[in-house]
């Protein structure tokens, strides 16, 4: 309640940039989380593991202020990132989004076409491999994106005054585990730090290190948004021809918008 408060209050300083890759803390303090990104513009989710399954995913279209999202390396498919796209489709939420970094989540062509119906986004981020290559997803996205030669990387760091009630948290989650594995036999090790299970030369190469690609919007309308806007025609024959024509009609959704 109090970090509601203090983020209605202060929205322009309390949290501006967030960037957290610790799933734990987003599980132990999601209403408190979500309490303090009413007026993010900024949101960095790297490698915090989330996937299709977690509530904060329905969460993040409601971030009216957020410019830039960054999804990177999550274990997230098509049916993770619906909830964060179908919602906002012609800008019904997250109005002010305009870069959306996917790189590394495992999506097909059906997010590619939902893709562009996001008419507020801007910049897209992909990585380039195998299973979707930059001229598949070029062809896929080209009636309204362009493949842009030098991709744009936001660098996204915790800002804010807000910052120091994550960091608390992060202590307390960091405290909790700390006390558990002690009381599972693991002895902390050399200023009471506990020895890390997985080494860092056995730790695997991060996905992040490799080359991402950005698509621009072009400012072209999807193909599927301009037949929906197309009139209804009606068939009426001319006095000086026997030819047939066709001629828009409107259609009107109300009868008083005939009067109007």
């Amino acid at each position: 309640m109090s970090a509601r408060l203090f983020a209605a209050a202060y929205p322009a300083t309390f949290l501006t940039q967030l960037r957290v890759d610790n799933l734990l803390l987003i599980n132990n303090y999601e209403l408190g989380l979500n309490a303090c990104l009413s007026a993010v513009h900024k949101l960095d989710l790297t490698g915090s593991q989330l996937d299709d399954d977690h509530d904060f995913l329905s969460f993040i279209p409601h971030l009216v202020c957020l410019h830039v999202l960054i999804l990177a390396d999550l274990k997230i498919t098509d049916i993770g990132l619906r909830k964060i796209l179908l919602p906002s489709f012609e800008g019904r939420n997250l109005p002010q989004l305009s870069y959306l970094d996917l790189a590394g989540t495992a999506f097909t062509v059906k997010t590619l076409a939902s893709l562009k119906k996001i008419t507020q986004l801007k910049e897209i981020l992909f990585y380039c491999d195998e299973r979707l290559s930059s001229e598949y997803i070029k062809a896929a996205l080209s009636s309204c994106y362009r493949l842009f030669s030098r991709p744009r990387i936001e660098q996204v760091s915790t800002a804010g005054f807000g910052a120091g009630l994550l960091d608390r948290w992060a202590d307390v989650i960091a405290g909790a585990r700390k006390v558990r594995q002690t009381a599972a036999g693991q002895r902390p090790a050399f200023y009471g730090a506990l020895p890390n299970p997985v080494s860092s030369q056995q730790q695997p190469l991060r996905p992040s290190q490799r080359n991402k690609v950005m698509f621009v919007r072009t400012g072209k309308r999807p193909v599927e948004s301009l037949e929906e806007d197309l009139p209804s025609r009606k068939r009426f024959r001319t006095e000086d021809s026997t030819k047939a024509v066709e001629i828009p009609v409107p259609v009107f959704s109300d009868i008083l918008d005939i009067y109007r």
